[in-house]
């Protein structure tokens, strides 16, 4: 043992240079000291003592008392059969008095960019002049070198200073949370695309529960939701941040639909809507600076498959439901004569309907436009609800909210109507443009005929002209009475 030995015996143990003692119950020691008693084993930066059942090991040195293992700060020593670590190596083996069979186990670092996203820039002289740094591409995942040239400038001095300058703006930006891979305002613009997409569904279903939406338009929201996510997936575009959502990327996936889905113009056109209303929700949120999708133009799409019925085709539905199903003549003439949506008519109530008055209550809770209004009742309809004995049944019934369209106390779907419709159609023989809907095309076009465009487009409830036309199509588009007759000067 040299000049940094140590020697055991059954009661102590005496160490020079790093000395210790060590007797039956206590050990002392000087500048790297330890303490060990029969229960106890305290352990500094450079020293441990260990008892007669355990050994303590530290990264400097060990004492070991009766039948212990004693380790110096750079060496150690060991009784036969004992167990020796070396500092700073960590080895453990069993040796001999001559300290043989050491094992080695490397340690190794962590690299600094697993914890900071940047590197601080530098300048480099030579043939070309720049000043580089590292920073963190979040679309690749990695660390990438972004340079700034200076061989423009000339003079060594002028150099210098202008890459002091850049040195000192680079450092300002990315200590701030500027990232040079990402073309981001605001730092919300990092949130994960993940994270927005659920707190998208949280306020869709937040909506729908407080009545804000109705349940077609949070299913149709989700539904796109869905298609574009999927898209994301499959497609080999991944998006971590929500920034990442721009012009070019929507426009990929409106094309996908349209060329690769094979989606109509009008379809494409729908998800072009609901992208941007969803990414006008993120401006409203601060993750996205201004809404990518004004860029993207809309689509001329046909008009929708839908013909009103001529006169006689509506001569010939009365005739069959007569005779078949007046409950279902009833929602027919509903929609015919009061231009009410079919989810709309759902909604109204025994109660809704003023004999007197001949009106119909729609309350503003279910409305596309969310405002009370009052429908007139023509007295077709009104004679048809006392034959069928509609009001007889309580004010608190659905109208349509029984077996069969008769009235009763549950709501039903909307879908009830265009179902039952596409029964009839099949039976009467007619084409797929006939729909229950259609019945409001063809009310709106006989009434506009009948006593002109501004009382049907009352009757309808809409808020221009230019909204009620769109319900009109060829000969049935109406012309002011007024145009007839005006005096003109030629």
């Amino acid at each position: 043992m040299d000049s940094m030995a140590c020697a055991v015996d059954a009661s102590r143990c005496v160490m020079d240079s790093m000395a210790c003692a060590v007797d039956a119950s206590r050990c002392v020691m000087d500048s790297m000291a330890c303490a060990v008693d029969a229960s106890r084993c305290v352990m500094d930066s450079m020293a441990c003592a260990v008892d007669a059942s355990r050994c303590v090991m530290n990264s400097g040195a060990g004492v070991v008392g009766a039948a212990r293992c004693v380790m110096e700060s750079m060496a150690y020593a060991g009784d036969v059969g004992r167990c020796v670590m070396e500092p700073e190596i960590g080895a453990v083996g069993a040796v001999g008095a001559d300290g043989a069979g050491r094992r080695r186990r490397k340690r190794r670092g962590v690299s600094v960019y697993s914890v900071s996203s940047y590197s601080l820039p530098k300048l480099h002289e030579g043939k070309k002049w720049f000043v580089d740094f590292l920073c963190y591409d979040p679309v690749e995942g990695k660390m990438r070198r972004k340079k700034y040239h200076l061989d423009g400038i000339k003079g060594v001095r002028e150099r210098r200073r202008r890459a002091a300058e850049l040195i000192a703006e680079i450092t300002a930006r990315l200590r701030q949370g500027w990232n040079c891979w990402a073309d981001v305002e605001s730092s919300r613009g990092y949130t994960l695309y993940d994270n927005v997409v659920g707190l998208y569904r949280a306020y869709m279903d937040k909506l729908l529960k407080t009545g804000a939406i109705k349940l077609e338009t949070y299913r149709g929201n989700l539904s796109y939701l869905l298609n574009f996510d999927g898209w994301l997936r499959t497609a080999g575009r991944p998006v971590v941040y929500v920034y990442q959502l721009d012009r070019v990327l929507l426009s990929e996936f409106l094309d996908y639909m349209f060329l690769v889905r094979d989606v109509s113009a009008l379809t494409r056109n729908h998800y072009r809507a609901w992208l941007y209303g969803w990414c006008g929700w993120m401006v409203e949120k601060g993750y996205l600076a201004e809404n990518p999708v004004d860029g993207i133009k809309q689509l001329r799409a046909e008009p929708k498959m839908r013909d009103a019925l001529p006169a006689e085709e509506l001569a010939r539905l009365q005739s069959y439901l007569s005779e078949r199903n007046p409950w279902f003549l009833l929602a027919c003439m509903m929609e015919y004569y009061t231009f009410i949506r079919p989810e709309e008519l759902t909604h109204v109530r025994v109660g809704d309907i003023r004999v007197r008055e001949m009106k119909v209550m729609v309350s503003g809770t279910f409305t596309k436009n969310r405002r009370d209004g009052a429908v007139g009742l023509n007295e077709t309809v009104i004679r048809l609800m006392v034959d069928l004995g509609v009001f007889r049944c309580p004010g608190g019934d659905y109208l349509f909210g029984g077996r069969d369209f008769r009235p009763g106390p549950r709501k039903q779907s909307g879908r009830i109507f265009r179902e039952e419709f596409q029964r009839v159609r099949k039976a009467l023989g007619w084409p797929m443009s006939y729909q229950f809907y259609s019945l409001k095309d063809s009310g709106i076009r006989d009434l506009a005929n009948a006593e002109g465009i501004v009382v049907a487009r009352d009757q309808a409830r809409h808020s221009d002209i230019s909204t009620t036309n769109r319900y009109l199509k060829g000969d049935a588009l109406a012309v002011h009475e007024e145009v007839k007759r005006f005096k003109g000067g030629l």
